[in-house]
């Protein structure tokens, strides 16, 4: 299907669409004795939202501007996917190639250089590969559960000071599950490294302890969960976003450990048979 855009009788190529992608998914399954594995390629799309698709300018503050970017196009990435399972190991890695990237950038308002425009763009394709192991047996009552992911990234893109560098981001995480007769009880642990997520480098490494303490009655229907998240207050933000080369924003966020006590009845426990997700969700998301 394709639209044509006329701007005062004008044809528009820039904002005038094709919608003639093709999406194809394959999967291969084996099993090698008692090893699963899996092999799967599939081309996904992110669409821009509204938005990012805005024409109009507004005003953050004396030096910076922000817009959207009518002539922005969707975001393609192919994805090769291989899994593999043995009992309570998983190892999983994706090759993704992603083109018309999305990112924002800073440019110059009208021919001022005191004022910049933060306004999203189209940037180059690139490749990145994720992989992650994880590990989860049970020992009596106790369910532990061990989570290493890495991250890289090949992107090239300009900063201020030259190239990006597209350090790897690695993520550590250690869960522990105590399911008691009297309460369940969890304690999660993640500890993330420096490196690069797009456009936004983490300068310090992240570390972070939440406990969980669940408790249901009544079969079932009344449950109480009293949640504590960064219990130690470690898990403190240091990230630089790059915007271009005219400008880098640096955040420190300090964090506020937090308590928090959920108490759910549930009236209805009857299952619903609808499985659907609802028309129109994708869109709703995108405004």
């Amino acid at each position: 299907m394709d639209f044509n855009y006329y701007e005062y009788g004008k044809y528009v190529p820039e904002q005038s669409k094709s919608y003639g992608n093709w999406f194809p998914s394959i999967s291969l399954s084996m099993p090698v004795g008692k090893v699963q594995m899996q092999l799967s390629y599939a081309t996904d799309i992110d669409r821009p939202s509204y938005n990012y698709l805005r024409s109009g300018i507004q005003y953050d503050n004396r030096y910076t501007y922000e817009t959207g970017n009518p002539f922005l196009v969707s975001e393609i990435s192919k994805n090769l996917n291989y899994e593999l399972a043995y009992k309570w190991l998983t190892f999983d890695m994706t090759y993704s190639h992603t083109s018309h990237t999305m990112m924002s950038n800073v440019e110059t308002y009208k021919d001022n250089p005191a004022i910049g425009l933060l306004k999203p763009v189209n940037g180059k394709a690139y490749n990145h590969v994720e992989a992650s192991i994880n590990l989860r047996p049970s020992f009596g009552i106790w369910y532990p559960s061990f989570t290493a992911s890495v991250v890289k990234q090949w992107l090239d893109m300009d900063a201020h000071d030259g190239k990006i560098s597209n350090k790897p981001m690695a993520v550590f995480r250690f869960n522990n599950t105590f399911n008691t007769k009297l309460a369940m009880l969890t304690w999660m642990m993640t500890y993330t490294t420096k490196g690069y997520g797009r456009n936004i480098y983490s300068y310090k490494p992240r570390f972070c302890t939440n406990v969980s303490i669940y408790k249901a009655f009544l079969k079932d229907r009344l449950s109480f969960q009293l949640f504590v998240y960064d219990l130690f207050g470690t898990d403190d933000i240091h990230m630089s976003a790059h915007y271009g080369k005219m400008k880098e924003l640096i955040s420190d966020i300090q964090s506020t450990s937090k308590v928090s006590l959920t108490v759910r009845y549930k009236f209805n426990t009857t299952r619903s048979k609808y499985k659907g997700t609802g028309a129109g969700k994708s869109q709703k998301n995108r405004m």
